[in-house]
């Protein structure tokens, strides 16, 4: 009786203690556990400069207003319009359209011109008193249009890579960029959304010279924005505006956030970033950035709010796009889609957006500005001042979380794989051959 009675407070006294022990035991390996789901990663610093290589920063340049002076841009649109005026109200007679309707109707022009193709959501009310004149146009030859005008906005792009592409801004030129290729006018035609691999940027060593980007004879006024290789302008970027006859020299320096090989192997909740090829959260992109996440939710917004899309969204899946009627309503929540924030609780009205795991800050030092006889001359310089360089590396791996999560059981319960291989061993090799073979034989 009393050995029975020893017997029972013995277990219990070892169930106490394994619980007492696995208590600790599975506090600790939660944390481990999150800090692997969640955060295994640390941004650290770089310093051996001279083995770096630095990107030219991303150039786009937007035009802002017709000139009007240009006699190849007024061409192009007088033609368009002198083609087109089938839509117009006033005429009727397609004989006589192009020299009465263009020449009497070229102030209304260039006025309803910029008024839609470089307008933005704020300003599109405007548009109201265009609908007279020019409300049949069709709303896909808007682009047509947007196309047309800022097909020459410069004669000499020097080597760069120079990339006529939609932005919501219109039809932009963007130099190296390895994203400016995916929105091209004919890729939008063609609804293509291949993904393009190697793709090569200008990159130079810590030891060459500055380099530095020329861009002569630019016909048109424009806004400049300076971005990362892999990312778009977008309508909260603040720009520099380059008049028209004046020369514009820009001083740049550029950060560089990298991220460590190691990183691709975790998972994107893990490293909270996303490379360019991970676009499957986008619908109207083959590729990944910031950016473009967030122009997508504007997209959205914009589709809920106005039942359309303007002319420089992407339509892949028949949605509307805007006519001039349709556009205004934009103006009605211009806040909201520029920001993606409710102008009354300002809540947002965008999702989560994962960050880029690649990202240049470019960092504008200085701009000089003078007056200028001819057409309007740009010239930017890449500085290789930066001493620090960003890098995002795995600090906490799954072989360090096995390690912990071994070194726990082992210290807790003096158990190693050996002894789990032996448990298995007597919960079913043993038993089986041990205990049912034996019943078998009897």
């Amino acid at each position: 009786m009393l050995r029975r009675l020893m017997d029972s407070y013995i277990l219990i006294f070892w169930i106490i203690c394994m619980i007492l022990v696995s208590i600790p035991c599975v506090i600790i390996g939660k944390q481990a556990w999150n800090r692997y789901r969640y955060n295994p990663t640390v941004t650290g610093i770089l310093r051996d400069q001279q083995l770096w290589l630095h990107t030219f920063p991303c150039v786009t340049i937007c035009p802002t207003s017709l000139n009007p002076d240009s006699d190849f841009i007024m061409e192009v649109v007088y033609e368009y319009f002198g083609n087109k005026s089938y839509h117009v109200h006033q005429i009727n007679d397609t004989d006589e359209i192009e020299e009465k309707y263009v020449a009497g109707n070229q102030s209304l022009i260039q006025s309803f011109v910029n008024s839609l193709i470089f307008g933005n959501f704020s300003t599109y009310k405007q548009l109201g008193k265009y609908k007279s004149d020019f409300d049949k146009i069709n709303s896909h030859e808007y682009l047509e249009l947007n196309d047309l005008i800022t097909s020459k906005i410069s004669k000499d792009f020097g080597h760069w890579n120079a990339t006529r592409t939609i932005t919501e801004f219109g039809v932009c030129y963007s130099l190296n960029s390895i994203l400016a290729k995916y929105s091209t006018v004919k890729k939008w035609r063609n609804k293509d959304m291949s993904f393009v691999k190697n793709y090569k940027v200008q990159t130079y060593a810590q030891t060459e010279e500055e380099p530095i980007l020329s861009l002569n004879d630019i016909v048109m006024e424009a806004n400049i924005y300076f971005h990362s290789y892999n990312e778009i302008p977008t309508l909260l970027q603040k720009s520099l505006h380059l008049p028209q006859n004046y020369r514009m020299w820009i001083e740049v320096n550029s950060e560089k956030h990298a991220s460590a090989e190691d990183i691709r192997s975790l998972s994107i909740e893990q490293r909270h970033c996303r490379f360019t090829d991970e676009s499957d959260n986008l619908r109207y992109s083959p590729v990944y950035s910031y950016n473009l996440c967030r122009l997508e939710c504007r997209m959205r917004l914009a589709l809920k709010l106005c039942k359309c899309f303007p002319f420089y969204y992407r339509s892949l899946y028949g949605e509307p796009i805007c006519t001039l009627d349709e556009m205004m309503c934009f103006s009605d929540y211009d806040y909201e889609l520029i920001h993606l924030v409710n102008r009354t609780t300002r809540q947002s009205l965008c999702g989560m957006c994962d960050a880029n795991c690649e990202a240049e800050i470019i960092k504008i030092e200085s701009v000089n500005i003078v007056d200028w006889m001819f057409d309007s001359v740009l010239g930017v310089v890449l500085q290789f001042d930066s001493e620090i360089r960003l890098q995002r590396v795995v600090i906490f791996s799954e072989t360090d979380f096995l390690v912990q999560v071994g070194g726990l059981f082992g210290l807790a319960y003096g158990i190693g794989i050996l002894s789990v291989v032996e448990l298995f061993y007597f919960c079913t090799l043993r038993f089986f051959w041990g205990v049912i073979l034996t019943r078998i034989q009897k």
